[in-house]
């Protein structure tokens, strides 16, 4: 056996989960992965910015305050990545193999970032062969991440005492805490809605094909509620949730209600946009999404689910990263989870991929 865990070091708050799998990993057929602990500690406002960690000491104070609470196992963990910093693009390269495509990135991509190439760290995964005009060809996702952001986050990691065995992208994570081919679903979109970025990930038959990071989230509508309610960023945290994508509301809350539901519609609209991007593009394989499947805390405020399936006329459901796993150890706190379920799928899904 096995403990794998997870860290997703978020705009708002931590989120680390420990999993256990067979010796032969999560694709051993006759054991479910067990989760054995899941914990989460909030962020003061600031700490983050843009996906960096700017004000170390409050974070190294909060992973230790998360391994104290939690009682983890060990300390090796696998970091997640997700924000303004990342630039992730479907591309098609002339077929190489894997690594070689790999090592030449760089000549391929330089364009597509918006800072020297020289201070990326680049990716690519690989989603299927194609034959065009020029050849064989290769499609996939490319992945350029700076490399200062990601070094501020291993070294907050480091500071407090754990050995970071490996970076990820999120929505990777999510994808297979998720495991949305379970819906009976071909195409399905897994909409990751965080403090600052949304993240619009596609796969078709459990596979990723598609992913884009949006530049807006539920800090977005928190913000602009702190500045016309003249209140501190908790409190406006609080009154969006409260008050939700509702019409109706105190006539003294009415421009704050009007003001959630036009920046949260602005943010579906960015999501329809993304998605109708996507059916458009010529030489798909895939065919049309089929299902929306929700994660993180901004796809909890009351009514965007609805709006979102409304606008996009496709069905929507909250992802349930609890639900492919088994309680384990755990299982005392499971009545705890219910609250945590929409930003748990990261740390869980990071966890898997330290495995596979």
């Amino acid at each position: 056996m096995a403990n794998w865990i997870g860290l997703d070091i978020g705009t708002s708050g931590l989120r680390a989960a420990e999993l256990t799998f067979c010796k032969h990993g999560p694709g051993c057929p006759e054991h479910q992965a067990t989760l054995n602990k899941y914990g989460e500690v909030p962020l003061p406002h600031g700490a983050i910015l843009d996906g960096e960690v700017v004000e170390q000491s409050s974070v190294v104070r909060a992973i230790k305050k998360l391994w104290d609470q939690t009682k983890f196992s060990h300390k090796n963990v696998l970091l997640g990545i997700a924000n303004q910093r990342v630039t992730v693009r479907e591309i098609e390269l002339p077929w190489l193999p894997l690594d070689e495509l790999r090592s030449s990135l760089d000549l391929h991509t330089a364009e597509l970032l918006p800072i020297p190439v020289s201070e990326a760290l680049l990716d690519f995964y690989a989603t299927e062969e194609i034959e065009n005009a020029t050849g064989k060809q290769v499609r996939g996702i490319f992945v350029g991440a700076s490399r200062q952001m990601i070094a501020s986050n291993i070294n907050a990691a480091e500071a407090a005492g754990l050995s970071p065995e490996g970076v990820d992208l999120i929505p990777f994570g999510l994808m297979r805490s998720l495991n949305p081919a379970q819906t009976g679903a071909a195409t399905v979109a897994v909409i990751d809605v965080g403090a600052r970025t949304t993240s619009v990930s596609i796969l078709h038959h459990g596979q990723p094909r598609f992913i884009r990071i949006l530049s807006a989230g539920g800090s977005d509508i928190t913000d602009r509620l702190s500045s016309l309610l003249q209140v501190p960023p908790p409190e406006a945290e609080k009154f969006k949730h409260d008050l939700g994508m509702a019409y109706e509301a105190p006539e003294h809350l009415q421009e704050a209600a009007q003001t959630v539901i036009g920046v949260a519609n602005n943010q579906i609209d960015q999501i329809r946009s993304t998605l109708d991007f996507y059916a458009s593009a010529a030489g798909r394989s895939t065919g049309p999404v089929e299902l929306l499947m929700l994660t993180g805390r901004g796809s909890m405020l009351g009514g965007f689910g609805q709006y979102l399936s409304s606008a996009t006329r496709l069905p929507a459901m909250l992802g349930d990263p609890f639900a492919s796993v088994n309680a384990g150890r755990a299982g005392k706190a499971q009545a705890n989870w219910a609250s945590s379920q929409p930003q748990a799928a990261a740390a869980i899904g990071l966890a898997v991929g330290v495995a596979v």
